[in-house]
């Protein structure tokens, strides 16, 4: 190609104005690398049939790199004959591991161990937005198939290329055939052409660390021509990555392939740059037509993209300095500090493009914002509850790893001081730990979670597969340990490595300054793998905070120690957690959870572990309460037999606070009108709003069911009782159960169940008077036999389970409604419709009374009407 042989790396070295001898060399060299070019292009072209969304991959590609090379080098950088031949070489390797022909024992090779199921998990969770069942894993859709065989081949072409110069390709009649064909040159330079073309996907500090290497030229060839392999790895990503102009989208290609709809940004912006020129030291790109406002963002990701170019320049830029390297002439690209300089070159039409990015002036309080006070409120709970979060996503995902228990693993809560007396508490677990780079990077990466990410997918090949999903979800818990304290040391240790690998991060004054990174001595290196935060501040009076937060009745005085205080806590934070939980203090050390033991508890030992008191510190009181409600409570399961709550309903849980939503364990937020736990998923990134997560007809059954047992226990109870009953019935209606012979409503001579309203000889006008009526006033005309109902609506959660005002209907105002119609054998729907009721207007009348007083009042009163035949 006229790109390669025009090249001034190439005409200097193997060109035509090379000064190179002897000349016998460079022609067998030259001869290779052609005959290298022939069989790599063919290889190229097969690119397009596995990833036809991307741009040109194919041999204009490969001989471009030659140009750009050369422009980003300079005339002072020059190649010997043997340095241009393993540049060429890599150049030539470096993409083609994105051709399924690449794998010459086709691409179920890609479909096969961890990393294939990482995958299909991966295309599930992030096109899909899903978890995939079993029978999805083991059988993806062609589509899923598809889209996880693209990503396999763009994740691994980089690594596959290393190894490509091994391969043989055989024909059905036996001819065999390899990309160099130079047995000598193979055997020499095969390995480090791999590696310089896998290089160009690797961080630029990985190939200071691993390609700083002189290498000698083969024995046959003068001994100074020397390579130097971290010169060409450089030359090859510069030139990979500043080749983005209208060579690699051609128009006509554009149209023919028309990719999706994500591609075509860079499809655009591509096509409409030019090749660069050098100007001053920087790679400057033009465009050849301007982009108009419909293209703004075509625009914008070449603004990126061309950030990203000269970001990386700059790299190589450093990286030869430091290794007293000549360096290149291109430093970086020019107009990218801003939209208003990059315009005059990248033209645009109809717009400008400002410079409106959101801009942060102060990080450090931004995050210690959304990750505290502003996002959890003044909520001293919520950072235990995080690093516990954290903790039991690290446990579970070692027992993945490594195939334990889902009951093995532990989390401990200390508190301790230090000799100059600060205080401090810790949460330390046995999970998969930290590497230096996750403990570093990932860790504070705000508002990104590592789990789940391709990154963890990496560090953790077969986690995502093996079915694995983290309690986090949002990557800011952690920094919510700051609303605690600016006096934080996390240690870890990652199960990939040794001990003498345990690292502590150290944060001195928060976020406001930069932590710092040391290496633990051996006396403080962990001999198993796992993560220790501790936290320094006034522990005592952090206890009672939290304690204060969780206890209800603000007004009873409770005589705990600070220690049964902090297992009061941990009780209540984290009832139903998968991991077992300890407190220590001192010497002393006290198991609070059992890892999911809250599946096999009797109903009182889960309630009283609800209340977060012990049976030794609980008040009588509560005892008696929890001993009378035990009897309600039942399990709760989804269609697959799943555990998703153990409960019971009560009419008035406002002393007891009992009823808990926890998601992955760990308590949410509280519940009214019902004594248990519900299993849940959260509906914000503060975690302290959420659904539970059983299904409407399962949560009907087991409502229904609490209504029998209810049923059962009202026979034997006496009329100042049934008050309390009918507030059962309240709470049955609004989360759709059936009330049964439990009373919804009262008149004149007494309490109705809905098949005794239904059962009724009403007359055709039926008055509904709000049931606060029935015992503070008197009707003056004694020939009305009213219903006395309640129209209120019971919330268990803030919007469980469903927003009043769409659902009027399940108030037992509307069942009072719906028994009436059916006792005139009316359709409900045409009953409200004909009584006018339910329009957002007063349709009512007023009814004359007295008060207990005697004196006058207007009753206000709901008319339901018969439909006239």
């Amino acid at each position: 190609m006229t790109y390669r042989t025009d090249s001034t790396l190439w005409r200097t070295s193997l060109g035509i104005e090379n000064l190179w001898n002897p000349k016998m060399h460079i022609d067998r060299l030259n001869t290779s690398l052609i005959a290298f070019e022939k069989n790599a292009s063919l290889l190229a072209g097969e690119i397009a049939r596995d990833l036809p969304d991307f741009t040109v991959h194919d041999v204009t590609h490969l001989s471009a790199l030659w140009e750009m090379g050369s422009l980003i080098a300079g005339d002072q950088i020059q190649l010997n004959p043997v340095e241009a031949f393993v540049f060429g070489g890599s150049i030539l390797l470096h993409d083609l591991g994105m051709a399924a022909a690449a794998y010459v024992e086709g691409t179920d090779n890609l479909k096969s161990g961890v990393e294939w199921q990482d995958t299909i998990e991966l295309v599930y969770r992030e096109y899909m937005k899903k978890i995939p069942t079993d029978e999805e894993r083991a059988s993806p859709p062609d589509h899923i198939t598809k889209s996880a065989i693209e990503y396999r081949l763009r994740s691994l072409h980089a690594i596959h290329a290393e190894k490509l110069l091994e391969t043989k390709w055989e024909s059905k009649i036996g001819n065999t055939y390899q990309l160099l064909e130079d047995i000598e040159l193979l055997d020499h330079f095969g390995e480090v052409i791999g590696r310089i073309a896998a290089s160009h996907w690797w961080d630029i500090e990985k190939c200071g660390r691993e390609l700083d290497i002189i290498l000698s030229s083969p024995v046959s060839f003068p001994p100074d021509w020397t390579v130097d392999v971290l010169k060409i790895a450089c030359l090859l990503r510069a030139a990979d990555v500043a080749h983005i102009d209208n060579r690699r989208a051609p128009g006509f290609l554009w149209a023919l392939r028309n990719p999706n709809e994500d591609a075509q940004l860079h499809w655009n912006f591509q096509n409409k740059l030019s090749r660069p020129i050098i100007n001053n030291g920087l790679l400057t790109y033009n465009s050849t037509r301007a982009f108009t406002d419909r293209e703004m963002g075509a625009w914008w990701l070449a603004f990126d993209n061309l950030n990203m170019i000269d970001s990386e320049l700059r790299k190589i830029e450093l990286m030869l300095n430091e290794t007293n390297r000549e360096p290149f002439q291109a430093k970086g690209v020019k107009g990218v500090e801003h939209p208003d300089r990059l315009s005059k070159h990248v033209r645009v039409s109809g717009w400008l493009p400002v410079n409106a990015n959101v801009h942060v002036s102060n990080l450090p309080k931004l995050v210690k914002q959304l990750g505290g006070e502003a996002l959890y409120g003044k909520n001293s709970i919520v950072p235990l509850r995080e690093l516990i979060q954290n903790a039991c996503d690290a446990v579970e995902a070692r027992r993945r790893i490594e195939g334990r228990d889902e009951n093995w693993g532990s989390v401990y809560i200390r508190v301790g001081e230090e000799s100059n007396g600060d205080t401090w508490i810790e949460i330390e677990d046995n999970g998969i730990g930290m590497t230096e780079h996750v403990l570093t990077n990932k860790l504070l990466d705000f508002g990104t979670s590592y789990w789940g990410s391709s990154a963890m997918i990496d560090e953790h090949p077969g986690l995502l597969s093996k079915g694995y999903s983290s309690i986090g979800k949002f990557g800011i818990g952690f920094f919510s340990t700051f609303m605690l304290s600016d006096n934080v040391k996390i240690t870890s240790r990652s199960i990939r490595k040794g001990p003498e690998e345990t690292n502590s991060l150290i944060f001195g004054s928060g976020l406001a300054n930069r932590p710092i990174l040391i290496k633990n001595k051996p006396a403080q290196q962990f001999k198993d793998a796992g993560t220790k935060v501790r936290i320094y501040c006034d522990v005592d009076n952090l206890i009672d905070e939290m304690f204060e937060d969780f206890v209800f009745n603000k007004n009873e005085e409770f005589a705990l120690s600070n220690l049964e205080k902090l297992h009061f806590v941990c009780r209540r934070v984290a009832p139903c957690v998968n991991t077992d939980l300890y407190v220590q203090k001192d010497k002393t050390e006290e198991k609070i959870v059992t890892a999911n033991d809250w599946t096999q508890m009797t109903a009182d030992k889960i309630l009283l572990r609800l209340s977060g008191f012990s049976e030794a510190n609980c008040p009588m009181d509560l005892l008696e309460h929890i001993n009378t409600i035990s009897s309600f409570f039942t399990d709760i399961r989804d269609n697959n037999g799943k555990l998703v709550g153990r409960a019971c309903i009560t009419p008035d849980n406002y002393k007891f606070d009992l009823g808990i939503l926890v998601c992955g364990g760990l308590y949410v937020s509280r519940m009214h009108h019902i004594c248990g736990v519900f299993i849940g998923e959260i509906s914000n990134a503060s975690r302290l709003v959420g659904v539970p997560t059983i299904d409407e007809a399962n949560l009907k059954k087991w409502v229904s069911n609490q209504s029998r047992l209810h049923q059962d226990l009202m026979s034997s109870s006496t009329p100042d009782d049934i008050y309390v009953y009918k507030k059962i019935a309240q709470i049955i209606c609004c989360l759709g159960g059936d009330t049964g012979d439990l009373p919804i409503c009262e008149t004149l001579t007494g309490y109705l169940s809905y098949n005794q309203v239904r059962e009724m000889d009403w007359t055709d006008t039926v008055h509904l008077i709000n049931s606060f009526r029935k015992s503070t006033c008197i009707l003056e005309d004694d020939t009305l036999n009213p219903i006395f109902i309640d129209s209120s609506y019971y919330h268990i959660l803030e919007d469980w389970p469903y927003k009043w005002s769409e659902h009027r209907d399940l108030s037992l105002r509307s069942l009072v409604i719906k028994a009436v119609s059916e006792s005139w054998n009316q359709p409900f729907m045409e009953v409200i419709e004909y009584s006018g009721i339910d329009k957002g207007i007063d349709t009512g009348v007023w009814l004359r009374g007295s008060d207990v007083y005697g004196k006058a009042v207007d009753i206000h009163s709901e008319v339901l009407k018969k439909l006239i035949s």
